[in-house]
């Protein structure tokens, strides 16, 4: 044997119309065995978990690839901003405000994430077929996406390189002084 699906468009409750089913096939042939009615959504559902389970272990990925890029630039910031202890403090002792050592501890970690940000749109243009041709409904030029992921990248970078900033900014500069 062959097995055979039998499709059933209704108004009504699936399960009223699978022993509606039910009681036609026995009525037609007593041997007829009806398995699993299901309604299209749920058989829809069923064939399509493997694809599910696809994009949701891909999106696990993405989250886990984020964590990892936060971890990494508070840490090149915070091994940037540490080395440099003594000209923080040298900076500080002739005048740099605590915001200036903000802007320029925060800038040198945002500087690389821009760059990252630009490579990555620009990997999008030859490699947005891809994507295309893997997910259905999944546009590879959408404009609103690239924007909202550049942002979230870049408050990702300011937000890593905050602290490590603001530590540096509360160097007392005689003690930066005495630092080496």
């Amino acid at each position: 044997g062959g097995r055979a699906t039998l499709i059933v468009r209704s108004a009504g409750s699936a399960r009223d119309l699978a022993q509606a089913v039910r009681s036609q096939a026995s009525a037609l042939d007593q041997s007829l065995p009806v398995y699993a009615p299901e309604t299209m959504q749920e058989h829809v559902a069923d064939f399509l978990w493997r694809e599910r389970m696809a994009v949701d272990l891909i999106g696990v990925f993405g989250l886990l690839t984020f964590g990892l890029a936060v971890i990494g630039i508070y840490g090149v910031v915070a091994q940037a901003a540490a080395g440099r202890t003594r000209e923080i403090g040298i900076r500080m002792a002739l005048g740099a405000e605590r915001r200036d050592v903000l802007r320029m501890v925060v800038g040198e970690g945002f500087l690389p994430a821009l760059v990252g940000i630009a490579a990555g749109a620009a990997a999008t243009l030859p490699l947005g077929s891809v994507v295309t041709s893997l997910f259905h409904g999944v546009a590879s030029r959408d404009p609103l996406t690239l924007a909202a992921v550049a942002a979230l990248l870049a408050g990702m970078a300011l937000a890593a390189g905050y602290e490590p900033a603001r530590r540096a900014a509360k160097v007392d500069p005689v003690v930066a002084l005495r630092h080496e």
